[in-house]
């Protein structure tokens, strides 16, 4: 593969700009220092400077460079929108360049836009770029450089492409779609293709136990197993050959998902406890979480206490790593505060002590609440005296979903209390506001948990009440300010000013605060969440809309059925689901109704049903 002559570097904020009469060559030595230090908002700032300075050098060469630093670092961090902006200009850039170099590199682009596009689910348009770089290599001049001719690396360019169209046709494949085989079928060629290629022409091992595992996948799926465990026995040898780690964990995790699928719970119980091994020696959480997950999955059936065994480990591992990102936020946090001067002393310090009292009283409210809800459950408990799927999964929530944002708050007091005579007022506001946060979010859990438990118990029940739909929906957006502003949000209200309902207008405003706070977190930064109204016979058809996410299909099903079903946010938000589940509940109960409707990668409607003035 050509060396790319771009500098592909990641960014965001900096604080001094480039001076005019900089070196060159030190500017790009600073890119590459904010590149290794692999920290984007410090990289982006510097690399829109870059931009500036190599334009008014007239450089497009570096420039493009900038752009396309740009773009991989929007792209990692998920702001695709963005990514694309400036993968454009990129290419844009590339045009102005001209030239055999300039194309090469235009195809290195449109292929990280492609993968944008495949992940987003545009498969259409992931499609059109992979066979624009296709076409683009078949036009090449062979002896524009010496070294990238017809029967090399031609080739090897051609058999990545070609895997690329392959994971385009497996993943169009849905099993609704009536020509899913035919689908499956193309990507075997295009993958049977890649593979010739790379054996043929030479191509890096650990790209080729790549191929042989995405094939051996497609052979799975067309129902050719004898195939499929061929590609997966040879890619097993090669990467043993490599000594790699990680694609031996990746193969014995493909190995465990065809064993289930196929019925061989015991021979996939052994292949995930391989990968296993393998993630906890090299420290790859995310496989370590996979091999639980699917060791669970093996043994639920046939031997239920060595499942739960499997599934504890991985509650505790998802917990453990969920709480490492939240330290590693709060040392950044003490790492950007600096100290204010002095000079009002005395004026701090009895503000100082005033948000220590604060602090306290915050922190007994964090504990009360949570003593209520132990109760509130306990009761429940007795009173029942039953013990079914659903109160499992509530008392999954509690000791879950309720432990993080009680570490959290508890780690922010103790930093607080450790280092509060060191502390300038700017900095407890700061910590104040983190605590508002989480207070807020766990407050939103226990006031779900409580409805259900009341729902539970028949008590939930309230006079219906006239009140102003448009004021109510205000309202809720109002409470959750905080929230969406740290994600930089926009939520349109598009429902009448006059229209008035006759409902219960707890149970309604419960309803819309689990909407909006779910269309929030599952919102991409900068995006918009419309509330929106239609008129039914009856009754108005109030709808909260976001552009985010999206729920998968096998999803979908089992949303309003579960009270947990675990999904994180954008920015890594945790949630459980149980939002959903009580709105249903809520709706059930009030003669109301609710539907949702979803596209992974496309945005949510949940819509439900107020019952008119």
């Amino acid at each position: 593969m050509i060396h790319v002559l771009l500098f592909v570097l990641c960014f965001v904020g900096h604080d001094n700009l480039i001076d005019d009469h900089a070196d060159p060559d030190s500017v790009k030595a600073e890119l590459i220092r904010y590149l290794e230090e692999d920290d984007f908002n410090k990289t982006v700032g510097y690399a829109k400077a870059a931009v500036e300075y190599y334009r008014s050098r007239n450089d497009l060469v570096d420039m493009a460079g900038c752009y396309m630093t740009l773009g991989n670092a929007y792209q990692r961090m998920g702001q695709y929108e963005e990514a694309i902006r400036n993968y454009n200009l990129c290419s844009e850039t590339m045009d102005q360049i001209g030239g055999p170099m300039a194309k090469v590199n235009k195809r290195y682009v449109l292929n990280n836009m492609a993968v944008m596009y495949l992940e987003m689910g545009e498969y259409d348009q992931a499609e059109s770029m992979w066979n624009r770089c296709i076409a683009s290599v078949n036009d090449d001049d062979p002896g524009f450089l010496p070294q990238y001719n017809q029967d090399s690396l031609r080739c090897l360019d051609l058999a990545t492409y070609y895997q690329n169209l392959a994971e385009v046709r497996l993943a169009q494949a849905d099993s609704d779609d009536p020509n899913q085989q035919e689908k499956i079928g193309e990507a075997i060629r295009f993958l049977e293709q890649s593979l010739d290629y790379s054996e043929r022409y030479g191509a890096e091992p650990n790209k080729i136990v790549g191929r042989l595992t995405g094939l051996a996948k497609a052979y799975f799926e067309a129902g050719r197993t004898d195939d499929a465990n061929h590609n997966l026995d040879t890619a097993l040898q090669l990467a043993t050959t490599l000594n790699d780690p990680y694609m031996l964990a990746a193969i014995h995790l493909l190995k465990g998902d065809v064993k289930l699928k196929l019925g061989q719970n015991e021979n996939a119980e052994r292949a995930y406890l391989d990968a296993l091994s393998l993630a906890q020696e090299n420290h790859f959480g995310e496989f370590e979480m996979e091999a639980l997950s699917g060791a669970y999955e093996s043994t639920k059936d046939s031997q239920p206490k060595r499942a739960l065994a499997y599934f504890t480990q991985n509650v505790a591992l998802k917990d453990s790593i969920y709480n490492k990102e939240q330290q590693a936020l709060i040392r950044d946090f003490e790492v950007q505060y600096k100290m204010e001067e002095k000079e009002h002393e005395l004026t701090l310090q009895r503000e100082k002590n005033r948000q220590g009292k604060r602090l306290l009283a915050l922190s007994a409210t964090v504990a009360l609440l949570l003593l209520v809800l132990l109760g509130v459950v306990l009761v429940v408990l007795r009173q029942r005296k039953r013990r079914n799927a659903l109160k499992d999964h509530l008392l999954f929530v509690v000791a879950h979903d309720i432990k993080t944002p009680v570490q959290t708050q508890s780690q922010l007091l103790e930093m607080t209390h450790e280092h509060i005579d060191e502390m300038t007022m700017p900095e407890m506001k700061e910590n104040l506001q983190a605590l508002k946060v989480s207070a807020d979010d766990l407050n939103e859990k226990l006031q779900n948990i409580i409805y259900w438990v009341k729902c539970e118990m028949g008590k939930a029940e309230n006079p219906p009440k006239r009140f102003v739909l448009r004021d109510l929906a205000d309202e809720v957006v109002g409470e959750m300010t905080s929230h969406i502003q740290m994600k930089s949000l926009t939520v349109v209200n598009t429902i009448p000013a006059e229209w008035a309902c006759l409902d219960d207008d707890n149970i309604v405003r419960m309803v819309l605060q689990n909407l909006l706070s779910n269309a929030v977190k599952f919102s991409w930064p900068n995006g918009e969440i419309k509330i929106s109204a239609n008129e039914a016979s009856g009754s108005y058809w109030i709808a909260v809309s976001d552009k985010g996410m999206g729920i998968p299909k096998d999803k979908l099903q089992r949303l309003f059925n579960d009270v947990v079903t675990n999904s994180d946010g954008t920015i890594g938000e945790m949630g459980t689901g149980i939002g959903l589940f009580v709105t249903k509940q809520l709706m059930e109960r009030n003669g109301g109704k609710v539907k949702l409707e979803s596209e992974e990668g496309r945005g949510t409607t949940v819509s439900f049903t107020v019952k008119k003035a």
